[in-house]
């Protein structure tokens, strides 16, 4: 596999699950078939971070290649929050009333 390539996504966003990125393999301007040529593992594949792939040779290749790629944080939204049997003060420019069991809906 030397002088070969590896390809996969630069990066992902996280979901809490271990990400299993497709990869492209090549070797002297060939395409490899994954499971054929050769087979691939994972590691650090499931927390914000680096993680790392690793294309071992099979078949007719030898050796190995390896390959990184980043798992960032998910953009975060708040879709609703609620507040019951509490007192609160919402601001906005001037002081409103004191009001009890209030939906705020951040959009």
């Amino acid at each position: 596999m030397a002088g070969g390539t590896v390809s996969v996504a630069s990066s992902v966003s996280f979901t809490g699950k271990q990400y299993y990125p497709s990869v492209t393999v090549k070797v002297a301007g060939r395409t490899l078939t994954s499971g054929t040529d050769y087979t691939v593992s994972y590691s650090n594949n499931k927390n914000v971070g680096t993680s790392n792939v690793y294309v071992y040779g099979k078949g007719n290749y030898s050796g190995s290649l390896s390959a990184k790629f980043d798992i960032v944080p998910a953009k975060q939204q708040i879709q609703k929050l609620e507040t019951k049997n509490t007192r609160a003060s919402i601001l906005t420019g001037r002081r409103k009333a004191l009001q009890r069991d209030m939906t705020l809906s951040i959009l």
